[in-house]
């Protein structure tokens, strides 16, 4: 009888054993896969279960803090699994889907060395860089990768010891979610933001996203929302998502022009995860995107866009084969017959063999925000800014300095008019969720003075503005076109630019007949001017009958 207990037991954990090891292969084969393929996202919550039940397989623990390094919120993660993976490093032939493997690779060292990094951990960086660069063939193809994050790590100790004086503001809870916030962009009084957000949908009037998911990162997909500040209060309004948001595909912010008219986001189809540059007008309520022409001539495929504020040049992002290495900056200008010009690629010192990314114009046309993940980036991508001293030259670039920058991506940001304040996405310590949108006090300003023309027409006790309120912009020392502006016609606020010294009308019309207008000259000081006008109309209805004292 115990023989036979025994037998019978023995075949049973043999048969467990198999299980084990069979279920065990399917888990790794399908998270190698998912991670071969980019998705990192759902990737790793395997390789977390499979580390947990294989605390000391140094090949787990080795896939699992490399595929929490290519996630968004998890990097500093990673550096625990790391540790322990280089317990068992060996240089014996490496078959990532060998599921009998249990040493560790040879670049194991890389890794870690990106994970101290992520970690602020700089002279452990260098000093695992250094060392998987000595260890390593010189032939590897992370040799190259290594140099230039020694070189980043050696950037982010000058920074860190000049820590600048920045004071980082989160926007808050009203704007930002448990989930991840991120590319906000402001319209030029900084009274109506749009940004992106991966939220679970809450507005009963839309479709809701509770159920469909992105395959490639298991989040929801991209969706638009837009928050208006109360120019009594100065407070963010609840975000509202917008008409066009579809919960079945991406779509996300880009860049707005100045005055608000016009907005431009990235839009990809149903099931496709190519993105494409689109643009909707406020005249049509933001409801229809449609094509983005003017650099469609050009034939580059393109990812970020910024307007400058005279609506006159277009700056873009390209990674053309023919550019410097990377993704660059490219712009076109419009021509005097109204066409648009070839595109040109910005150059040095801008562009480099890396990448650069997410441009934005400041108001003043001459001073240009972007991103970089050069050897003068602290990690990632680092914000920098460059000045236009004529048509084809830029100053050197200046990186914006920590705590803005961190060793981690750091994208589309953008500033206020007078140069004051920053607006960006950031993952810091304390915030409510993946990424949040923070506001950034900026210690001194770098950007050319310009004035704006900025102001709101109070609603009363209406819910919106009456339709039929146009604001027309009349230049005294030229003789063309009247510039044309719509308030918005949710918070009643318009903003544009001007030329300084140059003599204004301007008349604001409800169906087409004149309810107030002034005349004006901008001072031709070189500091930043507001000229506010908020215009309070004492008896307005929807109707479109208005009765000024």
């Amino acid at each position: 009888l115990y023989a036979f207990i025994w037998m019978q037991s023995s075949i049973i954990i043999a048969q467990n054993k198999d299980e084990s090891k069979s279920e065990f292969k399917k888990k790794l084969e399908a998270a190698n896969l998912l991670n071969i393929e980019k998705r990192h996202e759902i990737a790793k919550d395997l390789f977390l279960e499979l580390a947990s039940d294989n605390p000391d397989n140094a090949n787990i623990n080795y896939k699992t803090g490399h595929c929490l390094l290519k996630t968004s919120f998890m990097k500093k993660d990673a550096l625990s699994y790391l540790v322990k993976a280089t317990e068992n490093i060996s240089k014996k032939a490496y078959d990532e889907f060998d599921f009998s493997i249990e040493h560790a690779p040879i670049y194991t060292y890389f890794y870690l060395a990106e994970a101290y990094h992520h970690n602020y951990s700089i002279d452990s960086a260098i000093k695992y860089y250094k060392f998987f660069q000595n260890a390593a063939s010189k032939k590897n193809m992370l040799q190259t990768k290594a140099s230039h994050y020694i070189k980043q790590c050696e950037t982010a100790i000058k920074l860190l010891e000049n820590e600048e004086n920045y004071k980082l503001i989160n926007i808050g809870e009203q704007i930002n979610s448990s989930f991840a916030d991120y590319n906000p962009t402001l319209t030029l009084d900084e009274s109506a933001m749009y940004f992106t957000s991966r939220r679970l949908r809450t507005d009963p009037n839309q479709m809701s996203n509770q159920e469909i998911f992105c395959p490639i990162d298991g989040q929801h997909f991209e969706d638009i929302y837009v928050s208006y500040k109360n120019l009594k209060t100065g407070e963010w309004g609840k975000p509202q998502i917008m008409e066009f948001s579809n919960p079945n595909s991406h779509q996300a912010t880009v860049s707005i022009s100045g005055d608000g008219e016009k907005l431009i986001i990235y839009q990809s189809k149903t099931d496709d995860e190519d993105t494409y540059i689109y643009y909707t007008t406020r005249e049509k309520e933001f409801y229809r995107p449609i094509p983005l022409k003017p650099i469609d001539k050009n034939k580059l495929r393109e990812n970020h866009i910024t307007i400058s504020s005279d609506s006159k040049t277009i700056y873009f992002v390209s990674d053309d084969k023919n550019g410097m290495g990377g993704k660059d900056i490219y712009r076109i200008v419009k021509l005097p017959n109204g066409e648009w010009s070839k595109a040109l690629n910005v150059g040095p010192p801008i562009n480099t063999k890396y990448d650069e990314d997410s441009p934005f114009i400041h108001p003043d046309g001459k001073t240009l925000y972007y991103s970089s993940n050069n050897d003068q980036s602290m990690g990632g991508y680092d914000i920098f800014f460059s000045r236009k001293i004529d048509d084809r030259t830029w100053s050197q670039p200046s990186n914006m300095g920590f705590p803005l920058n961190t060793v981690d991506n750091d994208l589309f940001f953008s500033t206020s008019p007078d140069g004051k304040r920053g607006y960006y996405a950031s993952s810091h310590e304390g915030g409510y969720g993946e990424s949040d949108i923070y506001m950034v006090q900026l210690s001194n300003s770098v950007t050319e003075p310009v004035t704006i023309l900025k102001g709101f027409i109070d609603k009363g006790e209406n819910d919106k503005l009456p339709q039929g309120i146009v604001i027309w912009v009349y230049d005294l020392n030229n003789d063309a076109e009247p510039l044309q502006y719509i308030p918005n016609k949710n918070n009643g606020s318009y903003v544009f630019s001007l030329e300084p010294c140059h003599e204004y009308s301007v008349e604001y019309t409800l169906m087409n007949k004149t309810f107030y207008e002034t005349t004006f000259k901008v001072p031709c000081e070189s500091d930043y001017h507001e000229i506010n006008k908020p215009i309070t109309i004492p008896n307005i209805s929807i109707d479109g009958s208005v009765v000024m004292e």
